[in-house]
């Protein structure tokens, strides 16, 4: 394998997407990107839950695992949006 093979950006293939899971990104994108004041929700809980610990040493470890999954939803939202504007 040559250097160049290996800094090549790996092919992602765009799975199908059931109906739900349209509706769904189609919502995500009329809400948080289609509207000023869902731009803005959007923003601030960018702001407060990915910046927060997800575990601090003192939380017992479900505590953890609550806030990686606040963390994922909102991470996933942002994608959809992401992968909107490239489009």
């Amino acid at each position: 394998m040559s250097w160049e093979e290996l800094r090549k950006e790996p092919e992602v293939k765009q799975q199908d997407l059931s109906d739900d899971d349209k509706d769904i990104q189609r919502l995500i994108i009329d809400v948080f990107y289609g509207t000023q004041a869902g731009s803005y929700l959007l923003e601030k809980l960018l702001s407060k839950y990915l910046s927060a610990p997800v575990c601090p040493p003192s939380q017992n470890a479900a505590y953890g695992y609550y806030r990686e999954g606040q963390n994922s939803v909102l991470l996933g939202i942002k994608l959809i949006i992401d992968n909107y504007k490239s489009k």
